[in-house]
């Protein structure tokens, strides 16, 4: 689901990765969509027909900031949340829900809530050393395993996607 991005760019970005995305479509094994964005209620009823009439193994939705433009009050954002985690759960599909959170800062999310709800969080790290980014990437929860707890180096090749080091850290070299 694509909250965002018009769903051919987001073609067009996935195809620089030389994944077969076309066959995928055509194969109806892969569904991008962009809902309307002008009801909640409507938002969640179309994730989840989408999501059962291709029998979806894996839902992304990017980006679920978005989300709190529907509500005024903050207890109503942190509701639908948690409704739309709950929708996410009765599907028994694995869910990549993308969140924005501004550089620098320590939260873990947009709205606060979305950490504590999700059963994994995964933050994506864009550090700077001198005159040097690297990109990395943390696991900073993930329910009923032993996972590291170490920030990660990582890189994103075309073609192929996302490369993570786990034997090396950041700033050493790549």
């Amino acid at each position: 689901m694509s909250l965002e991005e018009d769903v051919q760019e987001n073609i067009k970005e996935m195809m620089l990765f030389e994944w077969p995305i076309e066959q995928l479509i055509s194969e109806k094994k892969l569904l991008i969509t962009q809902p309307e964005l002008y009801d909640f209620d409507k938002l969640v009823t179309h994730i989840e027909d989408a999501a059962t009439k291709m029998k979806a193994k894996r839902i992304v939705i990017d980006s679920s900031s978005l989300i709190g433009l529907y509500f005024k009050d903050a207890f109503k954002v942190r509701r639908a949340m948690i409704d739309l985690e709950n929708m996410l759960k009765r599907l028994k599909s694995t869910a990549v829900v993308i969140n924005e959170i501004k550089e620098g800062d320590e939260g873990l999310s947009t709205y606060g809530v979305e950490e504590f709800i999700a059963d994994g969080v995964i933050v994506l790290y864009c550090q700077k050393k001198e005159n040097l980014f690297a990109r990395a990437v943390a696991i900073r929860k993930m329910r009923a395993t032993n996972h590291s707890m170490k920030i990660h180096p990582m890189q994103i090749r075309k073609p192929g996607g996302i490369v993570v080091f786990p034997s090396e850290e950041v700033f050493t070299e790549f």
